[in-house]
């Protein structure tokens, strides 16, 4: 609990920022929940909250989200994007934005290229029908990595 609440206020000292949200997965959240500080709290008032939804949604000013997504890396292995030893704690405004990029879109004979969201539409005659493409590319950028911790616990 002191860990997250100290990361807490290294957000606002170093960004001028109130951190107000919090990511982890369910096996982190077991972690939180067996903290003996935390388990003080589930007393009075976190203890309500475990029992609506199995999990601690809000603590120390923090709207904790459980975050139990999963990807396959390039050798085929499962990862979840959250470890289990991982807490995130940021601001919910100003971290960062999207930066959208180029398409390239046929124009006659040629190719244009266009920034943000494009759509065009092509036909075929073996087999008969009509293409529709609509595409947009953004890249997420992290502009001010102080609204941002992930601590490691355990």
């Amino acid at each position: 609990m002191n860990d997250i609440l100290g990361w807490k206020k290294l957000i606002a000292r170093d960004s001028w920022v109130t951190a107000d949200r919090a990511y982890c997965n369910s096996q982190a959240m077991i972690y939180l929940v067996e903290n003996s500080a935390v388990q003080t709290l589930l007393q009075y008032t976190v203890g309500n909250q475990l029992a609506e939804s199995g999990f601690i949604t809000r603590l120390g000013g923090l709207n904790i989200t459980v975050y139990d997504v999963n990807y396959v890396d390039d050798s085929g292995n499962v990862q979840q994007f959250i470890p289990d030893n991982k807490f995130i704690v940021m601001a919910k405004e100003g971290l960062g934005k999207a930066f959208t990029g180029p398409q390239d879109v046929p124009s006659g004979d040629s190719v244009r290229t266009e920034i943000g969201k494009v759509s065009y539409s092509w036909s075929t005659k073996d087999p008969v029908d009509t293409w529709i493409k609509v595409a947009d590319s953004y890249m997420p950028a992290i502009q001010n990595p102080d609204q941002l911790v992930i601590g490691t616990i355990a």
